[in-house]
């Protein structure tokens, strides 16, 4: 839903504007859900390997806490960073997706597409950032973690 919100929304704009030698953004403007499943389909089975999958793994018995006995640095300890360790294993690979996804992408379109902006490349790559994320925090509801 990511990509396909983001080609009826704004990416045509980004890419008329920001990319010099485009011939023609067709393909942007015909972007359907039935011609975009293909891929999605493929990207959400990579994004639930990489996260869910090990999320599920991961024990999910969260730390002992007592509110009662805790000091304040072991009950700011508790609320900043007391997940569970699904939890974290969900927050980090999703994180890390997020990362390698957008600056990959990033790095891709202005270094190898000629006539790219930085711009261009980092509204295209916010995409994939924000797809990421989505299928992230999806995932760990999913997973009840």
């Amino acid at each position: 839903m990511t990509l396909f919100s983001a080609y009826t929304i704004y990416l045509p704009v980004y890419f008329v504007t920001y990319f010099t030698n485009i011939h023609t953004i067709a393909a942007a403007h015909n972007a359907s859900l039935v011609t975009l499943f293909p891929i999605s389909l493929v990207l959400g089975l990579g994004a639930k390997s990489f996260i869910f999958t090990p999320a599920t793994a991961a024990s999910s018995r969260a730390l002992v806490f007592n509110p009662e006995t805790a000091t304040l640095t072991e009950t700011l300890w508790h609320n900043v960073l007391g997940y569970s360790p699904r939890t974290k294993t969900v927050i980090t690979r999703t994180v890390t997706l997020m990362l390698v996804s957008g600056v990959n992408t990033f790095v891709q379109t202005f270094v190898t597409t000629e006539g790219a902006e930085a711009r261009g490349a980092l509204g295209y790559s916010a995409v994939w950032v924000v797809a990421g994320g989505v299928t992230g925090v999806a995932l760990g509801v999913v997973g009840a973690v």
